[in-house]
């Protein structure tokens, strides 16, 4: 006898699921998922309470400088290195008194914002207390030194909104060198005598201790930052408007859109009283 041909199960034809179904799925995946998070985190914040939690040194706690929750060991260490001075509230410095500066000479930079006519700045120099800063400054602003190296056609690169113009740039005229008119590329900071207490403080910009070089800040605001760290050695006497105009120019990340340019430097008085002949 013939056998029968095996007979296959036939395939079921599922409908498509509605949209009420879709619904269905998602609403039920989101709250197993929320309850699960709900879950982990209390299993979290139950190990958390689990941990004692260590109280702040008594200097701190005594001092009133111990934030809350925190273990306090930043602010003790603080306190044993500083004392309860480390915990004074910052009070700005004393100004320098000019009175008591003994000699001093007269520079000049003369400033152009495009090629258009330029704005003189005129800086006293404290020659007496600090005479080797002074003396590069001079040089730099003369020309006269064994590189030849002169402030005249050097930009003013960089705007430090709030606090500095800065310049100087004798080497490379792109805000990247820097280099004196000693004879060597950067020499010793010489006396921190002058807080930067007010604008119109000129100051050297270096890249660490003792490497001072031609760059130099003309500070628009007290600039308590620079205290400590950057040679101040003179005072802008005259063109802080010059000043204020490069401060207001538009700039991308701090670099003038605007060519600003120092188109002529030199001495106008010697600290003893002498004409130079640059003026």
């Amino acid at each position: 006898a013939q056998r029968a041909p095996p007979t296959w199960p036939r395939a079921v034809r599922t409908a498509a699921p509605s949209p009420a179904d879709v619904f269905l799925c998602l609403a039920v995946s989101y709250l197993t998922m929320n309850a699960l998070r709900r879950t982990t985190t209390s299993v979290c914040l139950r190990a958390t309470a689990a941990v004692p939690h260590r109280p702040p040194p008594a200097a701190a706690r005594a001092m009133g400088t111990a934030k809350q929750g925190s273990s306090g060991r930043g602010w003790y260490k603080k306190y044993e290195k500083e004392g309860e001075e480390g915990f004074r509230k910052y009070n700005p410095p004393t100004p320098f008194d000019w009175s008591e500066a003994g000699a001093t000479s007269l520079v000049y930079l003369d400033v152009s914002v495009d090629g258009a006519d330029p704005g003189r700045v005129e800086i006293e120099l404290l020659d007496e207390i600090l005479p080797i800063t002074t003396t590069n400054f001079k040089k730099l602003c003369t020309g006269e030194n064994p590189d030849g190296l002169s402030y005249a056609d050097t930009p003013i690169h960089h705007v430090v909104k709030d606090s500095a113009i800065v310049a100087g740039d004798v080497e490379l005229k792109t805000g990247k060198g820097s280099h004196s008119a000693l004879g060597t590329r950067y020499f010793d900071d010489e006396a921190l005598v002058m807080p930067h207490t007010e604008a119109g403080i000129v100051s050297m910009v270096n890249g660490g201790v003792d490497t001072n070089g031609s760059q130099f800040y003309i500070t628009t605001a007290p600039s308590p930052q620079l205290d400590g760290y950057s040679v101040a050695f003179g005072r802008v006497t005259s063109g802080m408007d010059v000043v204020g105009s490069i401060t207001n120019l538009f700039s991308i990340r701090g670099v003038p859109v605007s060519t600003v340019t120092v188109t002529a430097a030199g001495v106008l008085r010697e600290g003893g009283g002498a004409e130079a002949a640059s003026a």
